[in-house]
Parts: structure tokens; C-alpha cells; sequence
């Protein structure tokens, strides 16, 4: 409420993130994926036998596009990377599930810009016109960190203190001892810190990154964080996988497991006695 003041001795920044939006694009049938609403709203307009196209290979475009096959929606996804979720898995990992989202029906355009956003379709820059009934737009998150004013999240130290003294931050809006990650498990971590530093006994929190996916009939588990790898040793094929990611050094800094989830104990070992 407008002028209103609430006295306060710690303070707390966990405002999380927003979809990034396509600029100029604002339509009826435009949705993004964010909150509740969104995924009500979505639900609702994917319907069987409608077209929905999804601007993004990433895991919310991803899941989305699979439920919505399993709905009999007629999916298309349009990425302007040359594979899905390559920036996080690498280009061979992503040709992989390409195959795997191709054998469920869904057409993807790889490696193409969009040159325009109509009402009823999408004109990419290769010529291609693409019609929709629903459009999605997953192209990632910008953290809410206007209060502090913090450009790709807010910088804190692993107990999620800031530079301002007695205001903390943590989740997707928080660049946690330097990094800043998207999933609820380390936002739980991160919070737990947090309370810890407030209440006086400060638990840093510095566990491995943990997250999970379920698309197109694959459970994608990864451990670590594929930062500063420089190739990736992969073992399986579309029904099940390993891939272990290696930095120059030859230690390993992630796992990504598809349907392997007995593996993933394993891998929280290996990466911890790496570290």
C-alpha cells in the first residue's frame, strides 16, 4: 500500500523472477509460464487438435510442449540455438532429445531467428511462416531486483547476505555467492542459510545443484553445474542416458541423467569428491 511504512530489523529480498518477454508482443493468445494463473490460463487454450507454438527449447518450453502433445495439441517449437537446451546440456545431449521430441510429434525449427510475431502466426527469418492458435513464450527469466537495483540478480555471499547491512536475499532473485540458480531446491537451501545468518549462527549453503525434468517420457536429472566444462562423455541412447560433464582438468562438474535415477547418488559422490 502507497505510503505506508513497516518497521523492520531484517529484511528479506526473495521476489524471484519474471518471464522474459518477446518486445512488441502483446496479444490475447501470447501466454508466458510463471505463476499460477499462467498455467491456468494455458491449460485452458490448449485444447486437442489446436496449434500451439513455443518460442524456446528450454525446460519450461520443453515440459509444456510435452504435456501438450499428450493433450493431442499439435506442438512446434522454434529455438534460435542449433539444439534444445544447449546452453545448459551441450549440443550433443540436445541433438539427443531433439530426436526424442521429434519421435513425439513435435516439429522444431533449430537455429532460426523470428523475424515477426503475427495474431495467427510466426514469420521466421528463413521464410518460414508458422500459424498458432496459442503461442507460447519461454525464452527464460529476468530477476525482480529492481529494490536494489542488481542487473542478473541480486549479489550476495553464501549466507545470502548483501552489501546493505541486515538485508538478505535469496531464490531467483538472489546471484548466491556468485552464482544464480533457477530451481526450488537451491532456493530452499538458500533460504535455510538465510534464517541461519539472521538468527546468529550462520550455515553457509554450498551444496551441489540438483534438478529435475520430466519430459516426453524422460526423467532428466542433473547434479552440479555445467560451468566451465569443455566436453561431455555421453553413454545411452534416447530411452536412457548418461552424460558427465568434464572441465578442462579432466574433473567432472555436472551429471545429466535420463531415466538413470538409481545413477544419481552416485554422481552427488563423484562430484563431491572432486570438488
Amino acid at each position: 500500500m502507497r505510503g505506508r511504512e513497516i518497521p523492520w530489523t531484517h529484511l528479506v529480498l526473495a521476489t524471484g523472477a519474471r518471464a522474459r518477454p518477446l518486445p512488441g508482443v502483446d496479444y490475447p493468445n501470447v501466454h508466458h509460464l510463471r505463476t499460477l494463473a499462467d498455467a491456468v490460463a494455458l491449460r485452458a487454450a490448449v485444447l486437442p487438435g489446436s496449434r500451439l507454438v513455443v518460442v524456446g527449447a528450454g525446460f519450461v518450453g520443453a515440459e509444456v510442449a510435452s504435456t501438450a502433445t499428450g493433450l493431442g495439441a499439435r506442438v512446434t517449437m522454434i529455438e534460435a540455438e542449433t539444439a534444445p537446451l544447449a546452453r545448459v546440456a551441450g549440443a550433443e545431449v540436445g541433438r539427443l532429445l531433439a530426436d526424442r521430441w521429434r519421435a513425439d510429434g513435435v516439429t522444431l525449427h533449430l537455429g532460426v531467428q523470428i523475424a515477426r510475431v503475427e495474431p495467427d502466426r510466426v514469420e521466421l527469418a528463413d521464410g518460414a511462416r508458422i500459424p498458432y492458435d496459442t503461442l507460447l513464450v519461454a525464452i527464460g527469466a529476468e530477476p525482480a531486483s529492481e529494490l536494489l537495483r542488481g542487473a542478473g540478480g541480486i549479489p550476495t555471499d553464501s549466507c545470502g547476505r548483501t552489501t546493505h547491512d541486515r538485508v538478505y536475499a535469496c531464490g531467483d532473485v538472489a546471484s548466491f555467492d556468485g552464482r544464480r540458480v533457477e530451481h526450488w531446491t537451491s532456493a530452499s537451501g538458500q533460504a535455510a542459510a538465510v534464517a541461519s545468518a539472521i538468527l546468529g549462527s550462520p550455515k553457509p549453503y554450498a551444496d551441489t545443484p540438483y534438478f529435475w525434468s520430466d519430459q516426453f517420457g524422460l526423467r532428466l536429472q542433473m547434479v552440479g553445474t555445467t560451468v566451465g566444462w569443455s566436453h561431455v562423455e555421453l553413454d545411452g541412447d534416447l530411452a536412457s542416458f548418461r552424460a558427465r560433464y568434464v572441465d578442462p582438468g579432466g574433473r567432472p562438474v555436472a551429471v545429466l541423467l535420463g531415466n538413470r535415477p538409481a545413477e544419481v547418488a552416485a554422481a552427488r559422490r563423484e562430484l563431491a569428491s572432486a570438488a
